[in-house]
């Protein structure tokens, strides 16, 4: 029906290789506007917003960005800790001599410290940790920044009520799959979740596979994992879920690649592959580009049905 079938374009459209595009500059958009700001304590400089820029752009560029976050707020708590013990002395020293804290001055100058530490701590969070649903919720509600990203993509007609159906699931905390798997390469970009100490890697019915999901297999498992992938382009059953039938081609095009044909199917007896074909080879036609076409089906399926009575396939 009519609202199966645009959930199946949504789940295409977030699945395609556009979208993948879009995710792509949207990740170099955030790792150039993280909100740096300069960091006091104890009124001493302890990291400019530049030197922790500097330090972003400076990290391997294997290094995932949350990773290089880390690394700074780390830097700045050990530069606080140095800072630490002359600041108590200062607020010690402060509270001294005011006559109302003239027993307490010490747990009040701790308490100063503390309360010190937890508005530094505040500061420091707002750049250093990344909310994924957040910033894949911003991509989808700010439609300048959106076409920003796809300048020069060719998106569906419908995609703004692609992109309000997927705000509107994130609300109900109910993601859509297409959705989700974007929001899944959008954190694996940035959190780099590889896996090193996987060495092999089986994808199964490849040909069901999304340019989305492609590349999150290799983000994966870029390390010197092996892959082998396992399918059949003419069984491509999914391409309402962006499927791409060009799916087998991109993985023999990373390095090192072999192919091998099974031609031989252990799955039915020969006589039920037979019968099958009658139904299945009417539905297909090879273009001149030798790939294999699907008619339309409901008048080849008329077609099939005159030329073969069902009760020709009663066992």
């Amino acid at each position: 029906d009519e609202e199966k079938t645009e959930k199946r374009a949504r789940t295409a459209f977030f699945a395609s290789p556009e979208f993948c595009q879009v995710l792509d500059r949207y990740l170099d958009y955030i790792k150039a506007n993280i909100p740096f700001e300069d960091l006091y304590y104890n009124n001493k400089m302890l990291m400019t917003r530049k030197q922790m820029s500097d330090f972003l752009y400076s990290s391997n560029r294997t290094v995932p960005v949350e990773k290089s976050l880390q690394l700074i707020s780390r830097r700045i708590w050990d530069a606080v800790h140095e800072e630490r013990r002359q600041r108590m002395e200062k607020l010690v020293a402060f509270y001294r001599p005011i006559n109302e804290h003239r027993y307490d001055y010490r747990l009040y100058a701790r308490y100063t410290s503390i309360r010190e530490s937890v508005k530094l701590k505040h500061r420091i969070d707002a750049f250093t940790n990344l909310d994924y649903s957040d910033l894949f919720r911003t991509l989808l509600e700010n439609r300048n920044l959106f076409q920003r990203m796809a300048q020069d993509l060719e998106l569906p007609a419908q995609w703004k009520d692609y992109l309000d159906t997927a705000l509107q699931s994130i609300k109900q905390k109910k993601l859509e799959y297409g959705a989700s798997i974007a929001m899944m390469y959008l954190k694996n970009a940035l959190a780099g979740m590889n896996y090193p100490n996987i060495k092999q890697v089986v994808v199964d019915e490849a040909q069901d596979s999304s340019p989305v999901q492609q590349e999150l297999f290799k983000k994966c498992f870029k390390r010197g994992a092996r892959f082998c992938a396992v399918g059949d382009s003419s069984q491509c059953i999914n391409a309402w879920a962006g499927a791409d039938v060009e799916a087998f081609n991109k993985f023999l095009k990373m390095p090192n690649t072999k192919q091998y044909e099974l031609p031989i199917s252990y799955r039915c007896p020969v006589k039920v592959i037979e019968e099958a074909k009658k139904f299945v080879l009417p539905f297909i036609e090879i273009s001149s580009e030798e790939k294999p076409v699907f008619k339309d089906y409901k008048s080849t399926l008329q077609e099939v049905l005159q030329q073969n009575p069902t009760e020709k396939f009663e066992y």
